[in-house]
């Protein structure tokens, strides 16, 4: 990791909440379906195994379905989350963030934290925003050839010293080289 950083993230996706490629009118309200709590559920498991993030700093997307997706989180290790908006992927009227906005806004919320000094801070948004931190911790450019270079839902992705740790939660728990 190029960027240096002192605390590790756990980022992870939202839920499934559709089947096609995109939400169409139901970008900000699409909500999560059945078959995307299961993924969800043994994430929050193994979450509330992880010692060290007892004391981290938990962040949302305002978007319903990570508000839904954080809400599963919530039940299962009692975490709060506070809502930011530097997470949603898509905001405004017209929905038309660039990749390079949406890389500014991370960019906004990793100078907050590393400001902080937190240590662990837990994650919930969207694609494409994962897309952009991915980039932004190693040090590459993001441009919209690059919107899609992020996990499926019920993905954990952990920076940490450098490296980026790949949990799958869909199946089974799988620890997956990036």
């Amino acid at each position: 990791m190029n960027q240096t950083t002192s605390n590790t993230y756990y980022l992870f996706r939202h839920a499934l909440a559709t089947h096609e490629s995109s939400y169409g009118d139901r970008i900000l309200t699409a909500t999560i379906l059945p078959e995307g709590r299961p993924s969800i559920e043994r994430m929050a498991v193994f979450i509330k195994e992880q010692k060290e993030l007892a004391s981290s700093i938990n962040f949302v997307s305002p978007v319903v379905r990570c508000q839904e997706t954080a809400a599963i989180i919530s039940k299962v290790t009692g975490k709060k989350f506070v809502t930011d908006e530097r997470l949603t992927e898509f905001r405004g009227i017209n929905h038309e963030e660039t990749a390079s906005d949406i890389s500014l806004l991370c960019q906004s919320f990793l100078n907050e934290m590393e400001n902080q000094q937190t240590q662990h801070v837990l994650v919930c948004t969207h694609g494409t925003a994962m897309a952009a931190f991915k980039h932004i911790f190693f040090n590459q450019p993001y441009s919209e050839e690059d919107i899609h270079d992020f996990p499926n839902n019920g993905v954990l992705w952990i920076f940490h010293n450098g490296s980026l740790k790949s949990h799958d939660f869909n199946e089974r728990h799988q620890l997956l080289d990036e």
